[in-house]
């Protein structure tokens, strides 16, 4: 299933480098660094090999299995794959790209993608942001 994950989110960034210009340097290795604090909902993974840090930024790719599939008008996702960056110093999570699947550990079908307008907020301890910072950070 691993290799599977690992050859469905390296197409996809080739799709993303081509619209953002925020690829991967190589086939993500996802790392697993737990489930959400909030409600165990979520488990979190990151690429290890594609963590770019530039001064107090941290740019990155997550990978979120959900436990419960999330609807919306698209359909319904079961992990999102998403290209963040988070400000190390000020403690600011911005979601610059995402991609929702069909199924878990980036599989299926893509559901939604695009770019969430660069979002951006102020990461809250104990939440899945805080999570990323942590790792990313260190």
């Amino acid at each position: 299933m691993f290799k599977i994950m690992r050859i469905n989110a390296y197409l996809l960034v080739v799709s993303v480098f081509l619209s953002t210009g925020a690829a991967m340097a190589e086939q993500p290795v996802w790392h697993d660094i737990g489930r959400s604090d909030e409600d165990k909902s979520r488990h979190i993974f990151i690429d290890l090999k594609n963590i770019k840090r530039k001064g107090n930024i941290a740019q990155f790719w997550s990978l979120v299995d959900y436990n419960e599939p999330v609807t919306g008008p698209e359909g319904v996702i079961w992990s999102m794959v998403s290209y963040e960056e988070i400000d190390c110093e000020n403690n600011i999570s911005s979601l610059k790209y995402l991609v929702g699947w069909s199924e878990k550990g980036a599989n299926g079908k893509i559901i939604v993608q695009g770019d969430p307008q660069h979002f951006s907020k102020q990461i809250v301890p104990g939440t899945v942001p805080d999570m990323k910072r942590d790792f990313v950070c260190k």
